[in-house]
């Protein structure tokens, strides 16, 4: 998708740009995603979306891998 006036990154100037605040407020305010996936930036795991919902529950390896990191730090 292709908003105008939505620069690759936050300027540092962003209070005073009143191009890339707008283009910000109609990504922010006018666009929901339907179907597709949501990427973690910090953790890169990939999380469905499906009818506007994101998945983010773990599954059941995950769940036994932290359950294992909890009882390893006790």
């Amino acid at each position: 998708m292709d908003i105008a006036g939505l620069p690759d990154q936050l300027p540092e100037n962003i209070q005073e740009n009143t191009v890339a605040l707008q283009a910000l407020h109609r990504l922010l305010v006018n666009v929901s995603i339907k179907e597709g996936d949501l990427e973690c930036s910090n953790c890169k795991r990939v999380y469905s979306i499906k009818n506007g919902i994101p998945n983010m529950t773990l599954n059941e390896s995950e769940l036994e891998q932290k359950k294992k990191l909890r009882k390893d730090i006790q």
